[in-house]
Parts: structure tokens; sequence; C-alpha cells
């Protein structure tokens, strides 16, 4: 690896890791080679052997085709395989990235929300069981939930714990949410879409989930009042604009990265430190157009979350006559 190119390289790490990181330990670790090694490959005066920079690439979450091409973006996503297991997989890799943003004394979350953040559904259970058994009977297509209408403990009480744990650590991450009027339809959609197609077990439990999910909207109101949850920040603005994609930037020491969604509520990552400048720019113009009422604009606040308790209200009729 010419010179010039192995600098580009360790500077692109630099730029995702932490200030203050002590990248040679780590990088003698991972290469299993003395911190003497380490500084001669960082100072261009050992070139890194293709094993080496494969075995870097693959702990730094990286692409090797980023290198030849600065202009190339990858994502990687982790596929989930249609069974209940694999969907567990997934919600315990979210928490471990919630974790891991929660352990940076600057980290946080901005999130561009074409609908509801995933972490807001899973403090009420029968709404977080609602909305899992949605996911995998109507988009994952799980083997196990063919046939079946939903009922609360249908899914075992270990997906609904690792839930509300997801939502725990959230409410420790200072974030931003850019909603627009549309944001909360999708799930409204959903719960009305299961009634008339007869998919709960009952009236009974349908309304149960129609009330997590006036819960669920209350809780947002309360947090948007206080302007924070749980002693951090909390910023929520109003967009007019159709966001068009759910798209969150993570923003951890001097790391940077960008997860989209794919497949309805699975998320592609990149770790492309331009790519995300780029995202940062595009939702910092979005705020600048939005109206925050986190904390002020009560009035414009309480009109936007009534409205949604409307609809809610409307449904529920629905249900019951």
């Amino acid at each position: 690896m010419e010179n010039a190119i192995q600098q580009r390289f360790f500077e692109k790490i630099r730029q995702i890791v932490p200030p203050n990181y002590a990248l040679a330990d780590e990088l003698a670790d991972v290469l299993n080679i003395s911190k003497d090694s380490v500084y001669r490959r960082l100072r261009g005066e050992t070139a890194l052997s293709l094993e080496e920079v494969l075995v870097i690439c693959q702990h730094y979450r990286i692409t090797f085709e980023s290198l030849a091409n600065p202009d190339a973006v990858t994502f990687e996503f982790k596929q989930i395989n249609p069974d209940l297991s694999s969907f567990h997989q997934y919600l315990l890799r979210l928490l471990v990235d919630l974790k891991r943003i929660k352990s940076f004394d600057d980290g946080e979350i901005l999130y561009a929300a074409e609908d509801i953040p995933v972490f807001h559904h899973f403090m009420h259970p029968t709404l977080t069981a609602f909305k899992m058994f949605y996911w995998m009977r109507s988009i994952m297509n799980v083997p196990e939930l063919e046939g079946s209408r939903f009922k609360p403990d249908i899914l075992s009480a270990e997906l609904i714990a690792t839930a509300r744990d997801i939502y725990e650590t959230y409410l420790q991450i200072p974030s931003v949410e850019i909603w627009t009027e549309e944001t909360a339809s999708s799930t409204l959609k959903q719960i009305e879409y299961y009634w008339e197609s007869g998919l709960f077990e009952s009236t009974e439990i349908a309304l149960a989930v129609c009330d997590d999910f006036v819960a669920e909207l209350q809780q947002l109101q309360r947090l948007c009042e206080r302007g924070s949850k749980n002693g951090v920040p909390f910023r929520f603005y109003l967009n007019d604009i159709m966001i068009g994609n759910n798209c969150i930037l993570i923003k951890a020491g001097r790391s940077k990265y960008t997860y989209l969604s794919h497949h309805s509520f699975n998320f592609m990552l990149t770790t492309d430190f331009n790519f995300s400048n780029q995202t940062e720019i595009w939702l910092d113009g979005m705020m600048q157009k939005s109206m925050l009422i986190s904390g002020v604009s009560e009035k414009y606040r309480n009109k936007f979350f009534m409205q949604q308790l409307q609809r809610m209200e409307v449904l529920r009729k629905l249900m019951t006559t």
C-alpha cells in the first residue's frame, strides 16, 4: 500500500474513533503485533499487508472500496431472517448500538422521522407486542405467526423486556427528532388495517392497543413540554415538508454515522464520514425550516398532539359502534 494511501486509511480511522483514543494500543491488539510495529505503520515506515488492511476494515466497519474510491459510499445491513430468533437478535443489536452511543459523553441522536421512531413504541407492553407482531407477521412473513390473530401474550416476555431496555436506554441519550403531521399515520393505519381485517383476537385487545398508543403520544407530549427526557436534552421539531425516509445521524466523539430505513423497520448503516457530514447539513436545513415545539411554542405543541389524539379517538369510536 503506497504511503499516501496508507496515511489516508489511518486518517479515516481517526475520524471514526473518539478523541484521545488509544489507537495504537487497540491496533496492537487487533493486529496482534507490538506497539512499535503499529507506530511504524502509522508513520508509513512499514506498509500494511492486505490481510492487515482487511482485519482493520472489519474491526472499524469501513470498506476497502472507500480507500480506492473516495466518492464511494458503502452501506451495511444485518439480514433479518423470517423467524422469532432473528428478530430478537435485531433488537439486541439495536440495544448494543444505543448503549455504545450512551457511553460517549457527547453522544447524540438526530432523527428525521417519516414514521414514529421505533424506541417510543417500546414503553407500553401491549403496543410493543402489537408493533413487533405486525412487523413479523405482515412484513417478515414469519411462519410461526402465519394465520394468527394478535393477542399480547403471543410473543415472549423476553422480547418485550428487550424492547423496554431499548426504550429506557434511548431516554438517556440526548436527541433531536423532526416530525411531520403524518409521522404518526403509519401506526394509526396499521391498527386500523388489523381491525378491519379481523386480525385482533378481540375488540378488547384492539382497544388496549389504542389505549397504549394514546399513552405513547401523551408521554411524548410530556417530554416535549419539559424539553428533556431523564434529564438529558430532547428537541422536537415539526416540519411541513414530507421527509420521505427515516434518517438517523449518530454523533459520538469525532465519529458520525448514518442509518437509513430499509424494508420498513430495518436500517442500513454507513460509517462514511463525508456522507454523514452531508447528512448533518441536510438535517440542519430541515431544522431551520421546522418549528421547535419542545420547551417552547406551547400553543402549536398542544395543537399538534390534540390533532393526533383526535385521529385516534375516531378509530376508537369505529371499534365500539
